[in-house]
Formats: structure tokens, sequence, C-alpha cells
């Protein structure tokens, strides 16, 4: 409990010294699971037939069993990068590493100025993101690890 009292204490600090260049710099993960859907529209299923004919039988779609992990990026102005973990593969320190060069890559073509002001990175306390290589990768890359509180 203290903890998140230090944290949120420590960033509104931030906040107040300086509004504007704080939400600027903000840039959050988060990951999701999604399902595989795909409906078909009405375009794909319109069909010609004579006035007399019997109508098809459209069967209900369901569904899909499988799902797939996104890792979502963002900041105050919207998404800046999407990754989704191929199917069978297991998101590890080095596969999230790779991804943090991928979204720097991605702020530099979407996001003017915004590595040369510091990317504040709020991720959460996932092992896969405090382990060794992630955290090298974003001292290499500039970002500074905001505190997420446990």
């Amino acid at each position: 409990m203290l903890s998140r009292v230090n944290i949120s204490g420590a960033m509104l600090a931030r906040y107040h010294a300086n509004p504007e260049d704080f939400h600027f710099r903000i840039v959050t993960c988060d990951e999701t699971r999604l399902h595989h859907y795909d409906p078909k529209s009405k375009q794909e299923s319109v069909e010609w037939k004579h006035v007399t004919s019997p109508r098809t039988k459209m069967f209900k779609l369901t569904r899909s069993p499988k799902k797939v992990m996104a890792t979502i990026f963002g900041d105050s102005k919207g998404v800046i990068y999407i990754d989704y973990l191929p199917h069978s593969t297991i998101m590890t320190g080095e596969y999230y590493a790779n991804l943090l060069k991928k979204v720097r890559q991605s702020i530099k073509e979407k996001r003017r100025g915004k590595i040369r002001r510091g990317i504040l990175l709020h991720q959460d306390n996932a092992p896969v993101h405090t382990s060794r290589a992630p955290m090298e990768t974003a001292r290499e890359c500039g970002y500074e690890i905001f505190p997420h509180p446990p």
C-alpha cells in the first residue's frame, strides 16, 4: 500500500513540474487476448436468384476457438504500435526487447520530437517486462521506465 502511495506521489510531482511535457512523453503498454473472428459480410453473401427459387440457408457463424495475444503501445494521441504474437509462440524477454526496438522506430515515424524529449515507458511488472534483456534494451533506446504500482 505504501508503495502505491509513493509511486502515485512521484507521478503527481512529475506532472506538476511540467504538465504538458508529462502527457507528451508517456507511452503505455498493455497486452490482451483477442478471438479470431471473420464474419461474412452481406456483400459476400449476395446471390442472384429467380423469384421462385428457394431461399439459401445461412448458418450461424461462431467465434473461432483460437486466440491471439496483442501487445499495444499508445500515448495521449492514440495507438503507436500493435504487435500480434505469432501462434504457438510465447512472450519471452528477448521477444519483448525486440518489440521495444520496433516501438522506438514507430515513435520516430509517427510522433516527431517525442524521442528527443524522452520517453516515459509505463508497463506492468510482468517478469517478461522486467527481465534483463528488456531492461537493457529500454536503456539503450533511451526509455525511462515509469514504475507501476504492485
